[in-house]
Order: C-alpha cells, then structure tokens, then sequence
C-alpha cells in the first residue's frame, strides 16, 4: 500500500465514522438505510 492508498483509506475510514454507516459491496450505506 503506498502513501497515497494509505490516506484515501483514512478518508474513507474517518467518513464511515462520521457518518456512522459502512461500506458495503463498495458501496456507503448509512446506518439508517440498514434497518
């Protein structure tokens, strides 16, 4: 993984957080979406 896969992960990783939802088959579900 080079340093620029390494920060689009930590993006991705801090947008699932803040939006509380998860990646799914590449693609972001919101949490509320899942119920």
């Amino acid at each position: 993984m080079n340093a620029l896969e390494k920060v689009e992960q930590w993006f991705i990783d801090r947008e699932i957080k803040d939006r509380k939802g998860r990646w799914i088959d590449g693609a972001f579900v919101k949490e509320e979406d899942l119920v």
